[in-house]
């Protein structure tokens, strides 16, 4: 057949590996602010929008790390497709499992609810856009 095959053995480096824990929670938290300002037109009640914004960056954050944890664990034993669109699909699609189901994960430990599945919704889509930016799948090599 005609289609892509995988290129990448499932390796990941010690720096992509840090990169994608340490850097993908504060590109997820900054796609749940700017979906939260969507949704509230801008601004939120009140005048407070500085203090919402900087308390939803911080916690998102903080909150992301495991959820990052778990996308990078995966995107170490994946192998990773030689198409472009194909490694992208695959970064946001595992960014998505491990955006909504790592918070869901933390739930019993944190004691608090299971989210709604609309903010499932916006946690996976904030961990599909933070690791298909920091996996690099963009390149030109599936990202080790």
């Amino acid at each position: 057949m005609g289609g892509a095959g995988i290129t990448s053995r499932p390796t990941l480096s010690g720096a992509r590996f840090a990169l994608i824990v340490l850097g993908g929670p504060p590109v997820g938290a900054l796609v749940y602010v700017i979906a939260a300002l969507f949704i509230e037109g801008g601004a939120f009640p009140g005048g407070e929008t500085v203090q919402i914004v900087s308390f939803l960056f911080i916690m998102g954050s903080v909150m992301g790390l495991f959820p990052a944890f778990l996308a990078a664990t995966a995107w170490a034993f994946l192998p990773k497709p030689s198409a472009l669109l194909q490694r992208m699909a695959l970064a946001a699609a595992t960014g998505a499992c491990a955006g909504a189901g790592g918070i869901v994960l933390m739930t019993p430990v944190l004691d608090i609810p299971v989210p709604t599945a609309d903010i499932q919704g916006l946690l996976a889509l904030c961990g599909a856009v933070a690791l298909v930016t920091t996996a690099s799948p963009l390149s030109g090599k599936a990202a080790n």
